[in-house]
């Protein structure tokens, strides 16, 4: 009797544990106002990713601000072309000027935001960290990338509040 009631735990674990992540799935797919989003302004490819307010559990940090910050990635591919090569490998003094989120009537700035060393100058990455300040559940905020350094564009990326609350709930729970 123990062991069927063992391997039936194990299988309600297993199916839940895969609920959330066909559930996790459905909320980073590519589609409008999802937690990954693409622009292209040029030549040049901008992705944004939303981190789940976990993130730093999965990498093995705590974080006890966690609770109050919302962090974002911006992974930008650049053309193999000469006149990208020259920006690329300079240090990038206050970034934090570069970003804004826009929720509702509001602009926020950074709390931090830094270039990660990736070892990939044609392919820059920047992490952006704000305040946690939701606006309503159904609403969209906007992360801005005011980008002087590699298009001369403003860039804008939707994002819908509703499918951020869901992941942070499923991260909390893992």
């Amino acid at each position: 009797m123990k062991p069927l009631l063992l391997s039936g735990m194990i299988c309600g674990i297993l199916v839940s544990c895969n609920h959330q992540d066909k559930v996790a799935k459905t909320l980073y797919n590519k589609q409008n106002r999802s937690l990954i989003q693409e622009q292209r302004a040029g030549d040049v490819t901008m992705q944004t990713t939303y981190l789940p307010i976990q993130w730093e559990r999965a990498l093995g940090r705590n974080n006890p601000d966690a609770a109050g910050e919302i962090s974002f990635r911006l992974n930008i591919h650049l053309p193999k072309t000469a006149d990208y090569k020259q920006r690329t490998g300079v240090s990038i003094i206050n970034v934090d000027t570069l970003f804004g989120l826009i929720t509702g009537k509001d602009t926020l700035l950074p709390l931090m935001a830094q270039q990660i060393s990736n070892g990939n100058p044609a392919a820059p990455e920047y992490l952006v960290t704000f305040k946690r300040a939701l606006p309503e559940s159904g609403a969209v905020m906007r992360l801005v990338f005011k980008d002087w350094i590699y298009t001369s564009h403003r860039m804008e990326f939707p994002f819908d509040v509703t499918r951020i609350e869901n992941i942070d709930s499923i991260s909390n729970r893992l």
